[in-house]
């Protein structure tokens, strides 16, 4: 018994541990999706920042069009701000109670930290509503309306 179990070791060494390294070009394929989201990302703001940067000096002034990227901008933080918020939210309250699901006795041990860590989000998704403020009121009103 003990030769058949460590023949079986030996095959299993032998022939299942390499059917493994078929899992490593999942890896370095899911490394090239990487690099290619992050530099269609660069090139993406590098081909908007080129067009911005492409008026001559002396060109008049559109205030139109850099108000409407001041509210664009504002709409954007917030937007993007309390879906984080969200999914931060989301995932810390489903993995207190997981922690809460497997072990009741640790409940209380759980709930403060759960509570702070909430604000805390919730903190950050303030503080882009506060920064959101602020770039609309660089929106002057008057200007605008001519």
């Amino acid at each position: 018994l003990r030769l058949r179990n460590s023949l079986v070791s030996i095959y299993r060494l032998r022939y299942v541990a390499p059917r493994f390294e078929e899992a490593v070009p999942i890896q370095e394929d899911f490394q090239m999706k990487k690099l290619v989201a992050f530099m269609s990302t660069f090139g993406m703001v590098a081909l908007y920042s080129a067009s911005a940067f492409a008026q001559a000096a002396d060109a008049p002034a559109n205030h139109f069009s850099m108000y409407a990227m001041f509210a664009l901008s504002a709409g954007l933080a917030i937007g993007v701000a309390a879906l984080g918020g969200a999914f931060g939210q989301g995932r810390a309250a489903a993995a207190a109670l997981e922690g809460i699901a497997r072990n009741p006795g640790a409940s209380g041990k759980l709930f403060t930290p759960l509570i702070l860590g909430l604000a805390l989000i919730e903190s950050l998704v303030i503080y882009a509503f506060v920064i959101a403020i602020l770039i609309v009121n660089r929106i002057d009103l008057a200007v605008i309306a001519q």
